[in-house]
């Protein structure tokens, strides 16, 4: 067991391992009290804590080399039951991509009925020196809606503080339907958006098992995303659809909801 030392554990999940360079130096920059866990979706690649101590990372951390290439969904998913590590649970969970930064880990005094806080982003487009600069200083970008973008508010599963019991509950449900998801993504020849895919499943839900409960939006920048790669494929998959993308998705949307639904009905039947 590990021992908790903050209401609040971060899940870096990680493939392009050498884009840690630019989010484990931001977690260290906050000098916060929080539990990180590292989940390394990379099976060609095995993550050591010297390599993180390099990175010059010197708080309270797990690294979980999975041996496997899960994909970004089920990475996510899979990394919740490294909670159960920790000797008394944080109340707050929020997760982080390798190649972006967490700039604000505070977490707000909301009702018990807020399963999440919803907060701002910044989105990096086009110029690498941008990306440089944040990682010297975070606060170091001017908004110009042509290289630099508030998204705001950022509905994103990624990088919203959630409430780790609920994320638990929810993670279960995922979990049960692991094959079934495999099978969808692998009949697609693109990656679907995973953080609108969870952050909507997440929403089911709660609006199942707990429907007196909300998010909460805090008006506040805690996140800074790397959007500069233009590769146009990544993992053996493309990023987006050649053609008729829009259509695509809303066909690709739609089957990932009727496996959810359909693992939610079975839960209610217990």
């Amino acid at each position: 067991m590990l021992s908790r030392k903050s209401n609040l554990v971060v899940i870096l999940t990680t493939f392009h391992n050498e884009l840690l360079r630019i989010s484990i130096p931001a977690l260290q920059k906050l000098h916060k009290n929080f539990y990180l866990i590292i989940f390394n979706d990379n099976p060609d690649t095995i993550i050591t804590k010297p390599f993180i101590k390099k990175l010059g990372y010197t708080g309270d951390y797990l690294i979980y080399n999975s041996g496997k290439g899960m994909g970004a969904l089920q990475a996510k998913i899979s990394a919740v039951d490294l909670i159960n590590q920790i000797t008394k649970t944080p109340d707050w969970t929020l997760f982080v991509d390798d190649d972006d930064l967490l700039v604000n880990a505070d977490i707000p005094t909301v009702a018990d009925n807020n399963f999440a806080v919803i907060q701002n982003s910044i989105l990096l487009k086009h110029n690498l020196i941008n990306l440089l600069k944040v990682i010297q200083d975070s606060s170091d970008y001017i908004i110009d809606d042509e290289n630099v973008f508030l998204n705001k508010p950022n509905i994103s599963f990624t990088c919203t503080l959630i409430r780790t019991y609920i994320l638990m509950g929810f993670a279960k449900i995922v979990k049960s339907i692991s094959k079934e998801i495999k099978e969808l993504e692998e009949s697609l020849e693109y990656r679907i958006p995973v953080d609108n895919v969870l952050w909507g499943w997440l929403n089911s839900y709660v609006q199942t098992f707990h429907p007196d409960f909300t998010a909460i939006y805090r008006d506040n920048v805690n996140y800074i995303s790397n959007c500069i790669d233009s590769s146009k494929a990544k993992y053996g998959k493309l990023n987006q659809p050649l053609r008729n993308a829009e259509s695509l998705y809303v066909k690709a949307f739609k089957k990932y909801n009727e496996l959810f639904n359909k693992a939610l009905s079975a839960a209610l039947r217990g």
